[in-house]
């Protein structure tokens, strides 16, 4: 007998595009804040870029392989996110603190899980990219609010 678990299946996803998600912690009293991190010139030109459609997958996909770790591969199930990786130069240039890749399978009645990913229909990948030497991650800042 065949159990579901056993089963390989191959998932075509659809992505909408990306959106930008900014914030500016105020509750936290120990943040130093420097004009060039709340240049106006620099959040333009964030919102006026336009990542093309090969990048973005590149980067769903690597999100996807670090979140869900499947077995046999390995590039970035262990190191993602790594500024060396060239699909993260635009990312990196353009000064963002995190990736998040939200996975839903409401419409597809079935549970995604891997080994290491307990199954649900909804799944966030989330991913910090900031220095922390340089400023707080975008998602430090929703929790470290001292």
């Amino acid at each position: 007998m065949t159990y579901a678990r056993s089963l390989i299946y191959v998932l075509t996803m659809n992505f909408d595009d990306y959106n930008f998600i900014s914030q500016v912690n105020g509750m936290n009293k120990n943040i130093e804040i420097d004009n060039r991190n709340l240049n106006i010139d620099r959040f333009n030109s964030i919102y006026e870029s336009d990542i093309c459609k090969e990048v973005q997958v590149s980067i769903v996909e690597a999100a996807m392989i670090k979140y869900f770790q499947p077995k046999y591969n390995k590039i970035y199930k262990d190191n993602f996110p790594n500024k060396s990786y060239k699909i993260l130069e635009d990312v990196f240039a353009l000064d963002f603190t995190g990736v998040i890749v939200n996975i839903n399978s409401d419409n597809l009645y079935c549970r995604l899980f891997s080994e290491v990913v307990e199954p649900s229909e909804n799944h966030s990948c989330v991913f910090d990219l900031s220095n922390e030497d340089k400023r707080q991650g975008f998602f430090e800042a929703f929790y470290n609010t001292k």
